[in-house]
């Protein structure tokens, strides 16, 4: 079976984050029985200068993955065209909804009819949840209505990872259209999560009462509301170690972020870290008390079943698939509709002594074990690709 994928971003790429985590992982774990061919940009998010030694206008390999990385110039929808002609296919996956560089340019070919005729598997990525549509609303609304008039997404497949987010799908306006979501073109599976090796991590410092490190490691962009977390920190009395660990996707957000950590009291020490490379996130998270991720919107988060893995309890908004933390004593989900909440849980954490702390660090990883044990990600992912193949 030939997938022939379309994503923004790939390897040796890093910095979009869980995305090339996902669409990596499926080719670790399926390439056993497929045969994956990746077109992606030629360098990483937010960098002007192409990866070092990869080869553009040819197919190279990417681990167990063929690769065709496209310079900005040769992203147009007659080369998308020809590669989708000439590349054999048994289906196509897209990430994300509103890519113009690949999505909305290989739907609009396949409905104009010039492409072979193949099953399409699109994968939203969280971008039609609540929090993740108000950003930018003004241009996100007027394309789902033009794109529904249009018929850019009748029959296509949809590879979603909740049912909460099979939920934001039925709420949108892309629904209005009939059959657009229809219940044989649509396939749930979890991500397939990256393994971490907790014994590779150092011994972590004892928490002292009054006193926590907490991380907030994620691209700082106003979906990831770090201005949120920043005004979380407020009236929160404790010597407190605020670390953001990220690439500065957008410069003028950062800016925003900045103004509200002016505000912080002296007590909380902020400063950015810079970014951790993938290998690096558990490692880095493992020194932390607490991960706070007030997102706005996530179809999975691989950052949170990351930090949980590496015994570091999370603090995250309701926009996420991720239940039970707290019954499980791995963390807390609070609504953001409400910061206080999320207040009283910071000062629950500065609290802690190390004897909790440790307990709460014992729980993150048995719950994140307890995931994978039962998410059945890989044979999940497997009846996904292979079903939406088949045009179900």
């Amino acid at each position: 079976m030939n997938v022939l994928a379309f994503c923004d971003h790939y390897l040796p790429g890093y910095l979009a984050g869980g995305p090339i985590r996902s669409v990596s992982a499926i080719v670790e774990r399926l390439s056993d029985s497929m045969s994956f061919a990746i077109v992606t940009r030629d360098r990483d998010l937010g960098s002007d200068r192409p990866y070092e030694g990869v080869r553009r206008g040819a197919w190279s390999r990417a681990g167990r993955a063929e690769v065709r990385y496209l310079a900005p110039g040769e992203i147009r929808a007659g080369i998308l065209a020809a590669i989708l002609r000439d590349r054999p296919a048994d289906l196509v996956y897209l990430n994300s909804l509103f890519s113009p560089a690949f999505t909305i340019r290989a739907l609009a070919l396949r409905r104009l009819g010039r492409i072979p005729d193949v099953p399409f598997l699109l994968a939203p990525r969280g971008e039609l949840s609540p929090g993740a549509l108000a950003i930018r609303a003004w241009k996100k609304r007027p394309y789902l209505a033009l794109s529904r008039a249009a018929g850019l997404y009748d029959g296509v497949h949809w590879h979603l990872t909740s049912e909460a987010e099979l939920g934001d799908l039925r709420r949108s306006s892309l629904n209005r259209r009939p059959g657009v979501v229809s219940d044989d073109r649509v396939w749930i599976a979890p991500p397939i999560p990256t393994p971490i090796d907790p014994h590779t991590f150092p011994e972590r410092a004892p928490k002292r009462p009054g006193t926590a490190r907490i991380a907030f490691l994620s691209r700082v962009a106003p979906k990831k509301n770090l201005d949120f977390a920043l005004r979380a920190l407020r009236g929160v009395e404790g010597a407190i170690r605020f670390d953001v660990w990220g690439p500065l996707e957008d410069r003028g957000y950062w800016q925003q972020c900045l103004v509200e950590a002016s505000a912080l009291p002296p007590t909380v020490r902020f400063e950015h870290r810079g970014t951790a490379e993938p290998g690096e996130v558990g490692r880095t998270l493992a020194g932390y008390d607490l991960f706070l991720f007030p997102t706005r919107g996530e179809n999975f988060g691989h950052v949170i079943w990351e930090s949980l893995a590496a015994g570091c309890p999370v603090l995250i908004s309701d926009q996420t698939p991720w239940t039970g933390l707290e019954e499980a004593g791995a963390g807390w989900i609070r609504p953001l509709d409400d910061i206080e909440r999320f207040r009283e849980v910071l000062r629950a954490v500065v609290g802690q002594d190390d004897d909790d702390a440790r307990r709460r660090s014992h729980s993150a990883r048995e719950y994140a074990e307890h995931w994978v044990a039962v998410s059945g990600g890989v044979d999940r992912m497997r009846r996904v690709f292979e079903g939406a193949a088949r045009g179900r």
